[in-house]
Formats: C-alpha cells, structure tokens, sequence
C-alpha cells in the first residue's frame, strides 16, 4: 500500500486499503457514523463496509436497492447508517442537499459525527459538501469508487454542488479526514464510467512537468483496469503536489482547470439533451477544444496541437461529434466563476510545456472563430478536423 501525505490527511492507495476504515472510525461512536452513497454504489459496494444484517442500513426518502453479489473479505465496519441518494449529475443539486442534511437531523448526528462518502464525483463533491456545513463542519472520510473520483474529485478538498444545472456554483473548501483509494472497486464500473475517468488522468500527464506519465499512457494500446490501475498513484500524485503548493486555488492550482471551462459548459449542456456526457468525456471535449483555442491565440505550434490531441483521440475517439451550438456554449461559459466583464479566465498550454493560469478571452468577440472555425464547429474525434499552421 503506498501512503501519499496531504494538507491535514493522508491519502492510501493500494488493493484491500477499504480495510483501514475500521481502524479510522474507532474514536466516533457507532451511531454517529453515517455513509452517504448513491443507488449505484449501495448496490455494487456497500456490502464491503456493513455487516448484511445490519438494521440500520436505511434508505431515505428514494427506493432500497436491491443488494448484489456476495461480501468480500473482513468487514470493515458492523454498525452504522446510510443516506442513498439518487445517481447522476443532475442530482447534485440543492434538493438532494436537503434531503442529506434532513436525514443527518433526523439521525441525531452531532459536531462528532462522521461521513464516509462511497461513490463517485458526485457523491464526494455533495457529501463533502453536506459534511462542510453541517454543525459548521464535520469529519468525512473519502471512498472514491470511480476511476475519475479516485484520481481527482475526491483529492484536494474542493467540495460543491451546482445550481440550476450550473457546475458547482456553491461549495467550500474543506479537506477529508482520510482518502481511502482501492482500485479493487473499478470492477464494479461499468466500461463508459472506467474511460471517462482516465479523461482527468490524461489532464495530469499534460500538465506535470514530469512526462514520465505521459509517455506511459502513451504507451498502451487498449486500456483496461490492469494497466491503468498502476498508473493511479503517479496521477493522483501529481494533483497532489500542486495542492499542497497552492490549497485555495489561489495560483498554481488554476492549472488543474485545464479543460474545464469549456468542459463543465458543455457537459452543463449536455444534461439537457437525450445523451448526457459523463464527467470525463465532457473533461476531454474541454481539453480539445481549449488546445485549439491555444493554438488559434498563437501559443502553440501545429505540431504541439497534433501531439496533444493525438494523445486524447486515443482514449476518447468513440465519443463522436456532441457538441452544443456556439451561441448556447458561450451562453454557459459567462456563467463561469471565471467570469471577469464577459472575459473568460482560460488555463491554456504553452510551446515549452508550460501553462499561462490566466488567458482571458472575450468569447463574445471571438465567437466568430467558435462559428467558422471548422476546428470548434464540427470538431470530429477521428481528424480533429484541419490544424492550419
């Protein structure tokens, strides 16, 4: 097991490391520790935390699920209670929020209280989030089950929920008691989840200083949980390190938005169509799109543009061309928290391998290159259409 030290926590990787909850939770009483998953993570993983006759396994106010498969291993804990909320990022919302924080009121859970989160990105962005405010701020513990929650949502302390379909308009900083990474629980994934979260890996190979990651994804052909899993510490490693220089996002860790603003706008957007993006694909339709707009500003080469989105077409080409019109894309984007007098902050890369933290750029009067551009307009995964030079 590989232990990564944090801000005011430790992070364990490694196989079984699910394990270590018992010892984590031994100074809270048994009932007032709570988990907090969705109806996907009930049914797949719960079974690794609680004793099957437990009768304090509640579900509130949605529908029990079904529980799946047989126990793994030694449970980790006997005793305890569950929030299950529904699945999807249309759900980490204000509502879903109540509910939590209603059913933490309910079960008397008082400033000694914990929240292990076991799910993805949204069940660590919400119940950090709910564990922030409640009594003004009470332990929660991280256990990422996703590929994409495993090497970025759940590591840095960012906690949030959206507003009005907006990613993440409300959240807090507050760092986990623990992060608890064992990739013994991407076998419950199903394959479209598993590939979207290497999105958010491929962000860390391009942005580290250090190629060493780069040039070993490059290297694999077909990715599968054996030859990605070893690639998770090194990944989680690099998002570590640039937190613990910057904890508030105050400088360097503005990098870590690398595709995210176009990328948050057009996975807002896909929400409302019949084909909602995961997380990660619409992560990686954001990198694309600001590596042209890197190149369009002259920052850098033909050349550079081709190797970036070469490495992203690898892992994304089956996504196709989803793409909402320009008009309602900008439309998103002003809504950005980047938003400065209708100029977007951008986090773009730069011809010696570095990134500019602050491009700002008036869509509005760029948006007839968003329209003409063959590159943004009909951006197509096999080609990446025509790079001029």
């Amino acid at each position: 097991m590989k232990i990564l030290q944090s801000l005011q926590h430790q992070i364990y990787i490694g196989d079984g490391s699910v394990s270590l909850l018992k010892e984590f939770t031994k100074q809270y009483a048994g009932e007032q520790i709570v988990v907090i998953a969705d109806e996907n993570t009930y049914r797949h993983c719960y079974s690794l935390l609680w004793h099957p006759t437990s009768t304090s396994k509640i579900s509130f106010p949605f529908s029990s699920p079904k529980k799946g498969g047989s126990p793994a291993g030694e449970r980790c804990l006997e005793i305890g209670r569950a929030i299950i909320i529904p699945s999807g990022e249309d759900h980490k919302n204000l509502t879903t929020t109540s509910t939590v924080l209603e059913q933490l009121l309910r079960y008397q859970i008082n400033r000694n209280g914990l929240i292990i989160n076991l799910g993805g990105g949204v069940v660590g962005d919400l119940g950090g989030f709910c564990a922030s405010i409640w009594k003004r701020g009470i332990d929660f513990i991280q256990v990422p089950t996703s590929l994409l929650a495993m090497i970025d949502a759940s590591c840095g302390g960012k906690n949030g929920i959206n507003l009005d379909g907006i990613k993440n308009q409300i959240g807090t900083f507050k760092q986990p008691h623990a992060v608890i990474v064992d990739p013994s629980f991407l076998k419950t994934l199903p394959q479209r989840e598993f590939i979207s979260g290497i999105a958010e890996m491929l962000k860390h190979a391009i942005i580290s200083k250090d190629k060493s990651h780069f040039y070993q994804l490059s290297e694999i052909k077909t990715p599968t949980i054996e030859n990605i899993t070893p690639q998770i510490e090194q990944s989680i490693t690099i998002k570590n390190e640039i937190v613990l220089q910057d904890p508030y996002e105050k400088n360097i860790r503005k990098v870590l938005n690398f595709g995210h603003t176009f990328g948050h706008a057009i996975e807002t957007w896909s929400q409302t169509t019949n084909y909602p993006l995961l997380h990660g694909e619409a992560i990686a339709l954001g990198m694309i799109y600001e590596i042209h707009l890197a190149h369009h500003l002259q920052l850098i080469s033909k050349a550079t543009t081709t190797h970036y989105l070469s490495f992203i077409q690898k892992f994304f080409s089956h996504l196709g061309t989803i793409l909402p019109t320009t008009d309602v894309l900008i439309n998103i984007i002003l809504h950005d928290k980047k938003n400065n007098n209708r100029k977007i902050s951008f986090v773009l890369p730069l011809e010696n391998g570095g990134f500019d933290l602050d491009v700002r750029v008036d869509l509005i009067e760029e948006s007839f290159f968003l329209k003409k551009s063959s590159t943004f307009a009909n951006i197509n995964f096999i080609t990446f259409g025509e790079i001029k030079s």
